[in-house]
């Protein structure tokens, strides 16, 4: 058997309900609302003329050491996320 997601607006649930009792090769069940995981691509960080981001660990000692290396990795993580998300929000409005 095979599974699917349908989105139904509200002002047609019923009717979608009515129709699904009607067919006899599904079986159907009502759910209020459920959460995908998001998945992201694998992907390399750029710079803005499309070379690899390069970072050395001795400039990094210098500015605090390990810690500091955390800081930076999740404010860049935060900026990619930003990111997708706008570019995410982009393509559902357009």
């Amino acid at each position: 058997m095979k599974s699917y997601r349908v989105k139904v607006r509200d002002e047609k649930a019923e009717f979608f309900e009515e129709l699904l009792r009607y067919l006899d090769f599904c079986d159907y069940e009502k759910v209020e609302g459920f959460s995908e995981p998001r998945i992201y691509p694998s992907f390399e960080i750029r710079s803005k003329d499309g070379n690899h981001k390069q970072g050395s660990k001795n400039s990094v000692k210098g500015s605090g050491g390990k810690f500091a290396d955390t800081e930076n990795s999740l404010e860049n993580l935060r900026e990619v996320m930003s990111r997708i998300d706008a570019l995410r929000d982009r393509s559902r409005k357009g």
